[in-house]
Order: C-alpha cells, then structure tokens, then sequence
C-alpha cells in the first residue's frame, strides 16, 4: 500500500474532491470538444426585418437594418425578395418591337439576370433589346441562345423591356428573368 492510497483512506474529503476534480476535468473536455465543433460561435439568433417589398434606401454611413424574407432567410441583394423577381415571354416574326416585361411603375427599374431565345426560321437575326445599353445578341438560325449575366442589364424606370429582331424569322421566341429595384 502506497502512503497517498493511505493518506485518502484516512482523509475522505480529499478523495472527494479528487472526484469532484476529475469530474469537472471530463466536463471541461466535453464541452471543450462541443465549442471546438460548432467554431465557438455561440448560436445567438440574428433578427432582421421580414420584408416582401424592396425597402427606401438609406444614406452614406447611414446604418441599415439587415432584412430578411418571409421565411427569415437573410437578403443579401434585391434578387433575393420573391415578391420582386419578374419574368416574361414573347414570340415575333417580324421586326417590330415586342415587350417582353410590362414597365413596372414611376422610380422602378428593371434588372434583367437571364434571356433565352429562340429562332425556329432559316433567318440569323440580331436582337436589339431596350435596356440601358441597347444590348444586342446574335439569334442564330435553327437555334438560338441562353446568356446569364453577372451584372443584370438594367432598363429605365418606368420603361418596358422589349426585343426588336434585326430581320424577320419564321419565329423568334424568348424569355427573360430579372427582379425589380430602386
């Protein structure tokens, strides 16, 4: 028999606080291991503004609450709001210009992040489109084309985005997907 095993038979209170001691030693690993799991964030909720309409912007070093949608899932651009995606289709055979999404209202811009086109006719047909820039895009016949754009074409407030085919084809199709904004 060791003098120390001695030593805690007659001292019961060190042996319990030995227990106590390792005890709180496991607890500590545990809950160690628990904050090195979750990156020792602890998971404090963070609250937004619902919002289902686009909000009035704020000034510079104005702070801006941090909004969210129905469901509470951050907005991290005007895209991300349901209520403000916009989408339309149309089909031309001439030339003439065709709205492909109605004008949204005094101060509301259209930003367009998708097109597809179609051209079931034997004509190659440039497509002129009515944003800001006047981008225009090959429309190749017997076929056509699918463009996403990183930075969305923007069309004037208030204006309808519309194509206009260079030439007459059998039929040109397309569609586009944006959001609206300020």
């Amino acid at each position: 028999m060791r003098l120390r095993d001695f030593d805690d038979d007659l001292n019961p209170a060190r042996g319990i606080l030995r227990a106590a001691i390792f005890g709180l030693l496991v607890w500590a690993l545990i809950y160690g291991a628990f904050a090195v799991l979750t990156c020792g964030h602890a998971q404090t909720p963070i609250r937004g503004t619902a919002r289902t309409s686009t909000p009035t912007a704020v000034g510079n070093n104005v702070p801006a609450p941090i909004m969210t949608d129905k469901l509470g899932r951050t907005v991290t651009a005007n895209s991300s709001i349901p209520e403000n995606y916009v989408s339309g289709s149309a089909a031309q055979t001439g030339t003439a210009q065709t709205s492909l999404i109605a004008a949204q209202g005094a101060s509301i811009k259209l930003y367009i992040t998708d097109l597809e086109c179609g051209n079931s006719g034997v004509n190659t047909s440039m497509l002129t489109f009515t944003d800001t820039a006047a981008t225009a895009l090959l429309n190749p016949a017997g076929f056509g084309f699918m463009k996403t754009f990183a930075t969305p074409l923007v069309v004037a407030a208030n204006t309808a985005f519309q194509f206009t085919p260079g030439s007459a084809s059998t039929t040109q199709t397309c569609n586009a997907q944006g959001y609206i904004g300020p």
